[in-house]
């Protein structure tokens, strides 16, 4: 004897009207696929984001907020050398300081602006 169907649900994508036995409709589990592993593949998944946890748990501190005399918490792991895609420099721990998210905005703005990207 075979269970029961599970009721149908709408899907969990907000204003979707499809009704689905779980989770989002065909449409949006792809779309969702996608976003996920634009984050996961490449030079950004497991052992990136390790590296990232152990680096603001030794260096917690926003290396320019300290240089202008405030202790401020760092919120990104930034490559010193941009790493433009090569493997070495992205793992290498020597490479990395936090900074915060205006700092780190400055740079990442400063570094575009003198590749022309602007």
């Amino acid at each position: 004897m075979s269970a029961p169907a599970a009721p149908l649900r709408h899907c969990l994508e907000p204003g979707c009207p499809s009704l689905v036995a779980w989770g989002r409709c065909p449409a949006h589990r792809r779309r969702e696929r996608v976003t996920a592993n634009r984050f996961t593949v490449g030079a950004y998944g497991r052992p990136w984001r390790r590296l990232r946890e152990a680096h603001l748990r030794d260096n917690p501190y926003c290396v320019d907020c300290l240089l202008e005399g405030r202790r401020m918490l760092g919120t990104d792991v930034d490559h010193i050398i941009p790493h433009r895609g090569d493997p070495v420099l992205i793992a290498d721990p020597q490479n990395l300081q936090t900074l915060c998210e205006t700092h780190h905005g400055r740079k990442t703005a400063r570094e575009s602006w003198s590749k022309g990207e602007w």
